[in-house]
């Protein structure tokens, strides 16, 4: 069985009412989390037990992210060069 990403949600026309997520928006967002993540993950130091749990866990989360909403590496760094070129901000720093 194949499992779906977002872009099997995607519809042609713009469904009506409240509830309506847009996919781009719900995408930004999941390039939010997966930066977040991805800050987390980089822990330095030894790590306690529960450290270590939800490092792993948050590198599984930014691994099913990916694969849902179908993002890659070079997305992520788009990403930070649009927000530089926006807000003046360096896309090296957190």
């Amino acid at each position: 069985m194949k499992l779906k990403t977002i872009e099997d949600f995607r519809v042609s026309e713009k469904p009506s009412g409240m509830d309506w997520v847009y996919i781009d928006e719900l995408r930004q967002e999941a390039i939010k989390h997966i930066k977040s993540n991805k800050i987390a993950i980089e822990i330095k130091g030894t790590l306690t037990h529960d450290q270590e749990t939800s490092v792993v866990i948050k590198s599984a989360q930014t691994d099913w992210i990916k694969h849902f909403f179908g993002i890659t590496e070079e997305d992520l760094e788009v990403e930070d060069k649009e927000h530089f070129c926006k807000c003046g901000a360096n896309p090296t720093t957190p």
